[in-house]
């Protein structure tokens, strides 16, 4: 799948935006693959880096997904 590319006439540049994003994590959070994560802008932390891990919610717990299987 292509990512949307975004040009901007002006200063004909080209920027190219992606789905993911990098961001700080605190030690404090315990982070596993798969778990969601609410990010918030703050002040540039490296070349990259431009956003702060706010609150983790786990994988198994995510309303908004699919339905996991109950047990019979």
């Amino acid at each position: 799948m292509p990512f949307p590319v975004a040009r901007w006439d002006r200063q004909r540049s080209t920027i190219v935006m992606h789905s993911n994003i990098p961001a700080h994590i605190s030690p404090c959070f315990r982070v596993k693959e798969g778990d969601h994560v609410i990010i918030g802008q703050c002040r540039p932390l490296s070349k990259a880096v431009r956003f702060n891990v706010l609150k983790v919610i786990p994988a198994g717990s995510s309303g908004g997904g699919k339905k996991a299987f109950a047990a019979m």
